[in-house]
């Protein structure tokens, strides 16, 4: 199921997708150009739906889903079974472990195999992709798709059927009953507190400020602070000649970003989760 404004669009084993537009009071079939009827995921982006379908691929409708058409070039799993947007990227789960990108609103899709399981759902929490299988466990990647790794220390039932992301926790519903992870522990992004130098980056994770103290700093030392997205693309770089830098991220999207603490003494680099 999945919501856009005040529409509501069900998707059925067998017989569809349904809209209501009275909070659910009433439905109406709405199927036109859907020639797979066995919906099992629904993603909206913008005036986009995308219903994946069990057999059939994706389909798109562009008009609130008076009309549906197959969007599926590249995708060569039709079993999709977990469908999520995330800016212009659509992301798919099929059965045949692969995890499909999409660019340009589903018209061309290509894939990346994950595991040779079956994915059932997946979530995105900033620039980190989730990825839930039958019998796997969970995957991450955190570079759109391209790269993934396994996250299931302390995941003792690995037959995942749903995962949904609520602040800095993901949790997993599996057939022996709900996990709870925290982000962090996942990247392994920690607070910096470098006695030694006595160095301290807070809060992490982050909202709108970042700080950074160099406690013994000297009048005549300069500092260089960077910070790169996930990707390795600088965001900002400057100079601190004060003891306390306060760094403003308010408009960084959410997601994993790494800092790069340049000073006389030495290099530090760490992640930070912009939330």
């Amino acid at each position: 199921m999945a919501a856009n404004g005040n529409n509501l669009f069900a998707g059925t084993g067998g017989d569809g997708v349904f809209l209501s537009t009275s909070n659910g009071n009433s439905w109406a079939a709405i199927n036109t150009g859907l020639t797979c009827t066995q919906i099992k995921t629904i993603a909206i982006n913008g005036n986009n739906i995308y219903a994946g379908t069990y057999g059939g691929g994706v389909f798109l409708s562009s008009n609130n889903g008076s009309n549906w058409s197959a969007t599926n070039t590249g995708l060569t799993n039709n079993y999709v079974n977990a469908l999520i947007t995330s800016g212009t990227n659509i992301f798919a789960g099929t059965n045949s472990g692969y995890v499909f990108r999409s660019t340009n609103n589903g018209s061309i899709w290509t894939g990346v195999n994950v595991t040779n399981l079956n994915i059932s759902s997946l979530a995105i929490s900033g620039s980190l992709i989730f990825a839930g299988s039958f019998g796997g466990g969970v995957f991450c990647s955190s570079n759109n798709g391209i790269n993934w790794f396994a996250i299931n220390s302390g995941l003792t039932n690995d037959s995942v059927t749903s995962l949904t992301i609520s602040g800095v926790n993901i949790y997993a519903g599996t057939s022996g009953g709900v996990w709870e992870r925290r982000i962090t522990q996942i990247t392994g992004i920690n607070e910096l507190n470098n006695i030694e130098n006595k160095i301290i980056v807070y809060p992490n994770p982050a909202n709108n400020k970042l700080f950074i103290n160099f406690p013994e700093l000297h009048a005549n030392q300069k500092n260089i602070i960077t910070i790169y997205n996930i990707q390795g693309q600088k965001i900002i770089e400057q100079l601190s000649q004060i003891e306390k830098t306060e760094i403003d991220i308010s408009k960084f999207e959410r997601g994993i970003y790494i800092l790069k603490l340049v000073t006389i003494e030495k290099t530090d680099v760490l992640k930070f989760l912009k939330e």
